[in-house]
């Protein structure tokens, strides 16, 4: 498989940007920016004399879009980070302010997420959806990119503005270690994107990969291959082959969990040996800088499971066809989640939202309070003694009627396999009580957070595998669409 056919195989997936589009999504983050660059000057003022540094702040994408494997309607990851005169306060209050109230027939979606691993913004800006974090640096005049990749530039920084700052470093560590080899590289790494998303593995939310975590896997892969060696085919296979066999929990990592500053400050560094949290983790996918963290968390017993099955399948199938067009159809041949013979019944979880109570946005920030409790709920039934298997459906679906009625209504499946053959009534008593905890688990997360509970509601039941498709949209039921693009997601068709 030669690197035009494998492009070709990517365009024709709806992989890539259209040109035109690009150029949007570049003027529009350019007119962000200039928001951004005023609302610093307007915080720090004009200096006393003209003779001192000019202060100011940095602009900063992270994510897909640095790395440049962005795809069509993907959201973009931006940092901003600002000199010590400036406070995450002054960011949250007068900069949400700002957009809210001048640039408000340019923004939709907005909300800000304060209360989480690392504080960010949302919104959607003239069609495009940014994340926004974060960084404040202990100074007045900022570092230089390549100053950034020096770890003495987190002192002093507050955890938050470290966890932010991280997110860019790690891009620009990433992109040091895979020189010369770029263009392979991000060939490579969409390709995997598209397997994931094909095979129902990719969303960090519910146990499954992250982009950083696919980063890192492939970043490690194509550092030990010989330099005269690698084409797109070969770092593919070897990718799927390591991976095949890998013996996890060994950590997978790029570099020393060190700083490379002897001046730097200490941080907590992912270590299994000194914190409890950091042994308990079945997939460690460290991030290269410091202090290195485990992209890969959130994954349980039965998500790695399901994970390391995917990879041994693409091996296998690699393996018996060689390189040829067959094989790349059949890894990338999409996940049967639904129409599975294995599985002896589904999980059927449920977000509902009254259209009187509250609107589109507000029913997103539901969904994801009840999908952040899914992860606890998968682990609670791994411990089950007759369950084999317990996969989660990394995405959601709108309930068949949600349209027709009066609210909003998302759906989460998950498929159970139990040792033995085990009818309906068995598997309500035994997974009943973990479905029953998961609706409580929610309400009392909701309710430590304070959120208006007023209009919302959660639930879960146990289905046959034969009565899960009354829950499906007909198009899904009937296998004509099992997934859709993220294009189309965001309009809403099909996932929230």
């Amino acid at each position: 498989m030669s690197t035009p056919v494998m492009e070709s195989f990517l365009k024709s997936n709806n992989c890539f940007e259209p040109l035109d589009d690009c150029l949007h999504r570049k003027r529009i983050l350019q007119d962000f920016e200039a928001i951004f660059n005023a609302w610093v000057r307007s915080q720090l003022g004009k200096p006393s004399n003209g003779d001192g540094p000019v202060i100011t702040g940095m602009f900063l994408t992270l994510g897909s879009y640095e790395l440049g494997i962005h795809g069509p309607g993907a959201d973009v990851d931006i940092l901003l980070l600002v000199p010590s005169q400036i406070s995450r306060q002054d960011f949250f209050s007068d900069f949400y302010n700002l957009i809210k109230s001048k640039h408000e027939h340019q923004i939709s979606c907005l909300r800000k997420i304060e209360k989480t691993y690392v504080p960010v913004m949302k919104f959607r800006f003239l069609g495009i959806d940014l994340d926004i974090a974060l960084a404040c640096f202990n100074g007045q005049v900022l570092p230089t990119t390549q100053q950034l990749l020096d770890d003495i530039c987190l002192k002093g920084m507050d955890i938050h503005s470290v966890r932010s700052l991280n997110g860019f470093r790690d891009c620009l560590n990433i992109q040091q270690l895979i020189q010369p080899h770029t263009e392979i590289f991000r060939l490579v790494l969409r390709s995997i994107k598209l397997w994931s998303n094909r095979r129902a593995i990719y969303n960090n939310s519910v146990g499954y990969f992250s982009g950083m975590a696919l980063t890192v896997l492939l970043a490690k892969v194509i550092t030990e291959i010989p330099d005269v060696n690698i084409s797109s085919w070969l770092l593919l296979q070897t990718f799927f082959a390591k991976y095949a066999t890998w013996m996890w929990p060994n950590p997978v990592k790029l570099n020393h969990l060190e700083a490379n500053n002897a001046d730097a400050p200490v941080l907590q560094v992912w270590n299994p040996h000194e914190y409890s949290f950091d042994k308990a983790d079945r997939m460690p996918i460290l991030t290269p800088s410091y202090p290195q963290r485990n992209s890969a968390h959130t994954a349980t017993i039965s998500t790695r499971r399901v994970m390391v099955q995917e990879f041994k399948r693409a091996n296998e199938i690699i393996n018996f066809h060689g390189i040829k067009e067959e094989a790349w159809k059949e890894i990338f041949a999409p996940q049967d989640f639904f129409f599975r013979a294995d599985f002896s019944c589904y999980i059927v979880l449920s977000a509902k939202s009254d259209l009187e109570a509250t609107d589109t946005l507000s029913h997103w920030d539901w969904c994801a309070i009840v999908r952040s409790q899914i992860r606890r709920m998968l682990r609670d039934i791994e411990l089950l003694d007759p369950i084999r298997t317990v996969h989660v459906c990394p995405n959601s679906y709108p309930h068949p009627d949600s349209r027709v009625k009066s609210e909003f209504h998302s759906l989460w499946f998950v498929g159970v396999a139990f040792i033995e053959t085990c009818v309906k009534e068995d598997a309500e008593t035994w997974l009943g009580p973990q479905v029953d905890t998961f609706s409580e688990n929610v309400i009392r997360y909701a309710e430590d957070h304070e959120v208006i509970l007023i209009g919302r509601t959660v639930s879960g039941r146990v289905v046959s595998a034969t009565d899960v498709k009354t829950h499906l949209h007909p198009e899904i039921s009937h296998g004509v669409k099992g997934w859709t693009s993220l294009k189309e997601r965001k309009k809403g068709h099909f996932y929230i």
